[in-house]
């Protein structure tokens, strides 16, 4: 709640913005009619929604939750602030930009905490492949994916693209649960992550005083 009181209160007491004049009919009219695609400029729905979803799903997070229990967070959140958080009808790309990009935001920053996913399946002969493999995986996809997803929007359209991104994402998905059904680690707990964490940072910090 916090995070959406914050802005909508910045934005209706100090900016008066239009959008934050909510009320109990701006709340029914949001519930009864069509949703309406958003417009708005790039750096508002492809930053400030994916940003503002961070929030949600990083409270999840930080509050023990792993990344399957935290993503509804963001979506929950979004579709609450669709509905009662401003005046203007519900969007269906900012519930997508929001949930989807702030899921794939909010785990960017948490990022260094993720790294247990990797060391905690690989043993000390192998942690140096899984290493490779997991910043090249990276690498390639922030080498690819811009390029690739202008030239699928440029020749399909944004809407046929958010198709292929959810397909994608849908088999990633699948692919991350049937590893972890396959790893024979369902439910590694954060003690044991933490710990692999602790052993390769002492190994790394082993190795420079060494050098």
């Amino acid at each position: 709640m916090i995070v959406q009181a914050i802005p909508w209160a910045f934005t209706k007491y100090v900016t008066a913005g239009e959008w934050s004049s909510i009320s109990f009919r701006t709340w029914a009219d949001n519930i009864k009619f069509p949703w309406q695609w958003d417009n708005n400029k790039f750096n508002n729905n492809q930053f400030a929604h994916p940003y503002h979803g961070s929030l949600y799903f990083n409270a999840g997070r930080a509050n023990g939750y792993n990344f399957w229990q935290s993503t509804p967070w963001a979506f929950g959140g979004s579709l609450m602030w669709e509905l009662f958080g401003e005046v203007w009808a519900p969007s269906p790309n900012d519930l997508a930009n929001t949930t989807l990009g702030g899921i794939t935001l909010g785990e960017m920053l948490s990022m260094p905490f993720m790294n247990t996913y990797w060391i905690s399946r690989s043993g000390e002969a192998s942690r140096g492949q899984y290493a490779g493999l997991y910043t090249v995986s990276w690498a390639t996809a922030q080498v690819l994916g811009p390029g690739t997803g202008g030239q699928l929007a440029d020749a399909f359209g944004f809407t046929i693209l958010w198709w292929i991104i959810s397909g994608i994402c849908a088999l990633s998905a699948l692919g991350f649960w049937l590893l972890q059904l396959g790893s024979g680690r369902p439910g590694v707990s954060g003690t044991e992550n933490a710990e692999a964490a602790a052993r390769v940072f002492v190994a790394v910090e082993e190795d420079r005083g060494a050098g």
